[in-house]
């Protein structure tokens, strides 16, 4: 492992904290200072300050974010898409055939989002987000020299800079119900990743315990203090389990950080915060119930955070078929929602509320963003999506190799947090455009 040299990236995340924790006039222009920077960056070919500037930033931050704030009239991000569409068009010359369905499917999951739409505005939103990511797929495939730069950058996201923007907001103190003033919607990544990235990167063994140990007081801290997802929860241990079971045979290698793993989690549930024990209990007793449930009543019995994405499938499943056998397949497209109104969420003694759902959906009583890959996936792309979030998984599995952190972090991170906000899109685009590059010429360092 490189030693931790003080690049002008690390620069713009050491300064960042000016940026998202406060509002005014001289954040935003320092945060518009910095996009100009990286561009012209960018168009000399160094890529990795834009690159940092997309992952440190999201769309929960207390102050300046790229992904909330406007210039001229139009979102940051938005305008910086813009800006590289109109760079890289030319380098767009090849489509992975693996995905040529789904932009086939297109224009159709856009003719039903405007037919099911919760509004033109969203219909026309969601279109956005799914445009952006097959952008950003097809910009990472057809141009495999940009692999390392962004790899790296998004190792020393997980590594250093997620950890250190965490810790300066916590310093700073809490907003309301446990959110840190740097809240991001990518943090499950962080959890899913880490000790793939730790365990699979070339380092001493000395020095993979050193930072095994220090992300491990850091994730104590955020159980401890501030706000984290059972999910997240669920895809770390999912990435251990894909560890463990493809590589049995040479598990000796990993035993030592396996096993302070394992020990230090114990830990952790013992001495945890309400909150954090909450989330961890929410996942056993889910796990119980589901082992022993006899009908659709008994869903009754799991927590709240489960039990409204299991609502969710349930009714999505219905109103998919009562839709017709199109919707079936491809879905009820970009922009549409799903009701209760087969599966009632009073009826399970689900709590709705603004943490669950916005405002305008629970008083329209129509739920545009379900919960995680699996029901949002399923509600805009119908049972040929699930078949997609199959075979992407399938797919990943066979190409990617053994030894490659990419691989045990990008399947867990694609089941959870496909669909959740733009960031997301962007992120997963790129991961799978270097995924797919990678599958057809065998070349790149993770």
């Amino acid at each position: 492992m490189e030693i931790l040299k003080l690049n002008k990236e690390d620069i713009l995340v050491l300064i960042f904290p000016l940026i998202f924790l406060f509002n005014g006039v001289i954040p935003y222009l320092l945060l518009i200072l910095c996009c100009i920077i990286s561009l012209s960056q960018y168009l000399k070919q160094d890529k990795i300050l834009l690159y940092t500037l997309l992952l440190i930033n999201s769309y929960h931050l207390f102050g300046q974010s790229i992904y909330k704030n406007n210039f001229l009239f139009i979102s940051i991000i938005y305008f910086l898409i813009i800006i590289l569409f109109l760079v890289e068009i030319k380098s767009l010359k090849k489509i992975p055939q693996i995905i040529i369905p789904f932009i086939a499917f297109f224009f159709i999951r856009i003719g039903l989002g405007v037919y099911f739409n919760f509004t033109i505005k969203y219909a026309l939103v969601e279109t956005i987000l799914f445009l952006s990511f097959a952008f950003f797929l097809l910009l990472f495939y057809n141009n495999q020299e940009d692999h390392d730069q962004f790899l790296k950058t998004l190792k020393k996201y997980v590594l250093y800079y997620f950890p250190y923007l965490t810790l300066i907001s916590f310093l700073k103190g809490e907003m309301i119900d446990l959110k840190p003033y740097f809240l991001d919607e990518f943090s499950h990544f962080y959890l899913i990743s880490i000790f793939p990235i730790i365990l699979f990167t070339k380092a001493s063994k000395n020095t993979k315990i050193a930072l095994t140990l220090f992300h491990l007081i850091f994730i104590f801290i955020r159980i401890k203090y501030l706000y984290i997802s059972s999910f997240a929860f669920i895809g770390a241990g999912l990435a251990i389990l894909l560890i463990i079971t493809t590589n049995f045979s040479r598990i000796y290698k990993y035993v030592a950080v396996i096993c302070l793993i394992i020990i230090s989690f114990l830990f952790i549930m013992n001495y945890a915060s309400v909150f954090g024990k909450h989330k961890i209990d929410q996942i056993t007793q889910t796990i119980t119930v589901l082992k022993d449930i006899q009908s659709v009543k008994d869903l009754k019995k799991i927590p709240n955070s489960p039990k409204t994405r299991i609502i969710e499938v349930l009714n999505i499943n219905k109103e998919l078929y009562q839709s017709g056998a199109m919707t079936v397949f491809f879905g009820k497209g970009f922009g549409s929602y799903f009701t209760d109104e087969n599966y009632s969420f009073k009826d399970f003694n689900v709590r709705l509320d603004d943490s669950a759902f916005s405002e305008i959906e629970l008083i329209k009583e129509k739920f545009m963003r379900p919960h995680n890959t699996i029901p949002y996936i399923f509600l805009k792309m119908g049972y040929s999506g699930l078949f997609f979030i199959l075979f992407i998984i399938i797919y990943v599995f066979l190409k990617i190799p053994k030894n490659d952190w990419l691989m045990y972090s990008f399947i867990p991170y694609f089941l959870i947090l496909f669909g959740a906000g733009l960031k997301n899109f962007i992120i997963m685009g790129i991961l799978l455009g270097i995924i797919f590059n990678y599958s057809k010429n065998k070349v790149y360092e993770s």
